[in-house]
């Protein structure tokens, strides 16, 4: 899919050292799109994906020179893509700039990163009800907890250490049980499984 080369600098890869000398490196970083399909997924010399960090391709390698063959990298990649090697979402995660990225990519992103979140929380309920299947789960939205953290001045800094995810699962057990307790009527707008359905048809509705 490379033609044999590395996609950062288009070295010929030695597949005899492949397991001991290269790296599959995500070509978003995943800092910015949790995204580990093989469209977001090259392979390339450690030292140059231990380099790379958050940045990416294009700007980083995008206008070197690809190592014997005369073209420049970028030229590499759409080598690869005229040839049918990668497709166009591989083409386009290694051309993409986040820095002149469009109103178009953007909502695309946002709507792969929500997608991807929910999938996840789905999952994780799922493995939850039935490990616990007598355990109500309750929906918490982050802005009770962000509510909560303000008026007890419960100051957060991902920076500092990793406490504040203990306290974020503290508030939301505190504000679970509130709901549950406070509001047993509303129950099915809060409690997993539970959620009410709402018809279009008015005459449903009542």
């Amino acid at each position: 899919m490379q033609l044999g080369r590395d996609a950062y600098t288009g070295k010929p890869i030695n597949i005899d050292e492949v397991s001991q000398y290269y790296d599959i490196d995500h070509i978003l970083p995943q800092s910015f799109i949790k995204d580990d399909s093989l469209n977001n997924r090259v392979l390339v010399a450690k030292p140059i994906n231990n380099g790379k960090s958050d940045g990416v391709p294009l700007k980083l390698f995008g206008d070197n020179l690809a190592t014997g063959l005369g073209i420049t990298v970028k030229q590499m990649w759409n080598n690869w893509a005229d040839k049918g090697l990668i497709n166009k979402a591989k083409q386009n995660n290694l051309f993409l700039d986040p820095e002149n990225i469009n109103k178009h990519q953007a909502s695309g992103f946002i709507r792969k990163q929500l997608v991807e979140t929910s999938q996840i929380i789905k999952l994780a309920t799922t493995i939850l009800q039935a490990e616990y299947p007598k355990t109500k789960i309750i929906v918490v939205k982050a802005s009770s907890n962000h509510y909560l953290r303000n008026e007890f001045d419960l100051y957060k800094s991902r920076e500092v250490n990793d406490y504040h995810h203990a306290i974020d699962a503290y508030l939301t057990t505190i504000c679970g049980n509130l709901l549950y307790q406070a509001y047993p009527k509303l129950r099915p707008f809060f409690v997993y499984g539970q959620f009410k359905k709402f018809s279009s048809d008015p005459k449903k509705r009542k």
